[in-house]
């Protein structure tokens, strides 16, 4: 039988209560002005109590509740965490790397106390008995979970306008897109309700939220060859494809998030000065929203002036070729690695019932047009094969060209409105004049890093006109993780932060 969300919401949060809104006591420092070094700093210090800023995070996920940023939470649980970091540092105990920090993961990552729903309402019995292993991480390095944010239905799709848990809003105008998959997560760090988040990507689903939000997302490298976090426990839309990616307000609190899950200390570049960034123009910086190529011809010249030298590199052949590639991985992934994941972690649900289950027109859409014909085994193996050959040709014009990284727009869009009636797959936006399908504008720079396993990062690079959030993104070849970090890090130096989205700076301790 069919339950209405009401009523599914209140069976599984049964005894998760919010404390009255008046005992969300604002903290002495200004606490939503803090990246994540800083913020670590002052907790370690004594400076901010872990409990004052729990209170606070948890008081702007209240506020923000319309955003419908979160599907699960425990404040309990948040705050007797927190309560026990600040007795370990009050006996002079020496605390983890993250102690007392805060994280928003996203809802197809296992996390132990919290159903994993991937978005969808017939998930919602599934409750892992394990975390994770890069939860496992980050708790083993002192996060705290902050609550478990929702997202596109079962990742499969760049809207995050869910139709179970409502859509995520985006901070900076709450009639548009957050961008998906990883919506809810990119939406809670540009609503200042932490420093650190993780979502996943599978086509750019940790890149395009972060774009559309003004946040800064990660998909690290990850395919046969390189693989930078292990990718258990993430509910699957295609194993080739799937890996978690950190997500921060900015890329300092990224690293941060990835030292913890690789045990690395990160190493960057000197400076930007002789960096050569690749620019495919043909097929990555035309057919753009006048907004986005204004302010990313912008950006270029920032960082010309700051000592980067462009190069003009044709990458259209291999961009088609890894698009090919991308498509029968995905669609084998879809066919074969739910059902499997299905089979052995929620027995008794079946990809046809999971499937009837789905709310988002446009997913279940997805599925059904999808299903048939089945991708042959010698097809997929194919598509592994050619993904290999492909990322040698890539990292041969790397070094052809002596290129440090490429850079391009994350999406050629701003974050479009969100639709009253839901998404649909034939929905289009406006593009060089012309309707082009929405789904494939979002992921059209984006799946590029998918098919080859290439580290990618999308950095804010500056505002609209009308002050919607324009991503730039910088990809490396497999295995450069480290070298991308730092780039971007310099980059982000280069173009400055975005302030808060205006909505949140009327809330209390925004800046």
């Amino acid at each position: 039988m069919n339950r209405s969300r009401r009523e599914f919401m209140a069976t599984v949060a049964a005894g998760l209560v919010l404390p009255p809104k008046s005992s969300w006591a604002s903290p002495p420092v200004d606490l939503f002005a803090l990246d994540g070094p800083q913020l670590l700093a002052a907790l370690r210090s004594g400076d901010v109590s872990v409990e004052s800023y729990a209170q606070s995070a948890l008081g702007r996920l209240h506020d923000c509740k319309d955003l419908n940023i979160v599907t699960w939470q425990s404040d309990d649980a948040v705050l007797a965490a927190a309560r026990a970091v600040d007795r370990r540092r009050g006996r002079g105990e020496r605390l983890r790397p993250l102690a007392g920090a805060p994280i928003l993961i996203k809802d197809n990552i296992n996390t132990v106390g919290f159903a994993t729903t991937a978005g969808t309402e017939r998930l919602g019995i599934y409750r892992p008995t394990l975390d994770a292993t890069v939860v496992s991480r980050l708790r083993g390095q002192g996060a705290l979970v902050l609550a478990k944010t929702n997202m596109h239905e079962l990742a499969c799709g760049a809207t995050s306008s869910n139709a179970f848990f409502g859509p995520v809003r985006n901070p900076y105008s709450t009639q548009r897109i957050s961008g998906g998959s990883s919506g809810g997560t990119a939406a809670g760090l540009a609503a200042r309700a932490s420093v650190f988040g993780l979502g996943s990507d599978s086509a750019g689903s940790a890149r395009i939220p972060a774009a559309f939000c003004g946040v800064v997302g990660f998909r690290p490298s990850f395919g046969p060859s390189h693989r930078r976090y292990p990718s258990d426990g993430i509910v699957p839309l295609a194993r080739d494809l799937d890996t978690c990616g950190p997500m921060g307000r900015t890329v300092a609190d990224v690293v941060l998030i990835d030292e913890a899950i690789t045990g690395r200390a990160s190493r960057g570049v000197a400076s930007l000065r002789g960096v050569r960034l690749g620019i495919s123009r043909a097929d990555r910086w035309t057919a753009l929203d006048p907004e986005v190529a204004r302010v990313g011809a912008g950006a270029l010249k920032q960082l010309e002036a700051a000592g980067v030298q462009l190069v003009e590199v044709d990458f259209q052949p291999l961009h088609r070729q890894a698009e090919e590639i991308w498509w029968t991985l995905l669609l084998a992934g879809m066919q074969n690695d739910i059902a499997d994941f299905l089979a052995h972690q929620v027995p008794g649900l079946t990809l046809s019932a999971l499937i009837a289950g789905v709310r988002s027109g446009d997913v279940r859409e997805v599925f059904e047009k999808n299903m048939s014909p089945p991708v042959k085994p010698e097809l997929l193996a194919a598509a592994r094969d050619n993904r290999r050959r492909l990322q040698g040709r890539y990292g041969e014009l790397f070094q052809q060209h002596r290129l440090d990284a490429v850079i391009f727009p994350t999406v050629p869009v701003l974050a479009p409105p969100i639709r009253s009636n839901g998404d649909r797959l034939d929905d289009t936006v406006l593009l060089a004049g012309e309707a082009a399908p929405a789904g494939l504008v979002s992921i059209r720079h984006t799946l590029t890093a998918c098919a080859l396993g290439a580290p990618a990062l999308s950095i804010p690079a500056g505002l609209s006109a009308e002050g919607l959030p324009v991503g730039i993104e910088i990809d490396g070849v497999p295995g450069s993780d480290e070298k991308i970090l730092g780039l971007g890090r310099h980059i982000e130096r280069v173009w400055g932060t975005l302030p808060a989205p205006a909505g949140c700076r009327s809330l209390p301790g925004a800046s």
